[in-house]
């Protein structure tokens, strides 16, 4: 009998913010992306794509270590890139290997917005969760 493989599910979002007052914001991020990687674990295993990015990246890694689920990092390539377009290359092949994604934005970045963009052209399901101000 042939074994089914597990959904990849990608999860994105920003790095922490450089102004202050955005940090309630990505405290309030963290805290979500935190509860949806154990509500999604409750529907089934899968496997975790990240970007290995700090911030909301490095917080679902953290999470799915705890829960004992696999994972699948995909770093950008600064060599023999722009380095300027190496996280947007990251960008399209985190859309290319998960089957699926979960974004949470903030307010103060545009990266995760383009990774976004890239799962709509791949014809890929993608939740996005729009930021909020604080707990």
């Amino acid at each position: 009998m042939e074994q089914q493989r597990l959904r990849r599910v990608a999860v994105i979002g920003s790095r922490p913010p450089k102004n202050p007052s955005d940090v309630p914001e990505m405290e309030g991020i963290i805290r979500h992306v935190q509860a949806w990687m154990r509500k999604r674990l409750s529907y089934g295993r899968f496997v975790l794509v990240s970007g290995g990015a700090v911030g909301v990246d490095s917080v679902a890694e953290d999470e799915a270590r705890l829960l004992e689920i696999s994972r699948i990092i995909i770093v950008p390539e600064y060599i023999g890139e722009d380095p300027r377009r190496a996280p947007l290359i990251r960008n399209q092949k985190l859309a290319v290997t998960a089957d699926e994604a979960v974004a949470f934005p903030s307010s103060w970045s545009t990266g995760t917005r383009h990774a976004i963009e890239c799962f709509h052209r791949a014809n890929k399901p993608i939740e996005v969760f729009e930021p909020r101000k604080g707990p």
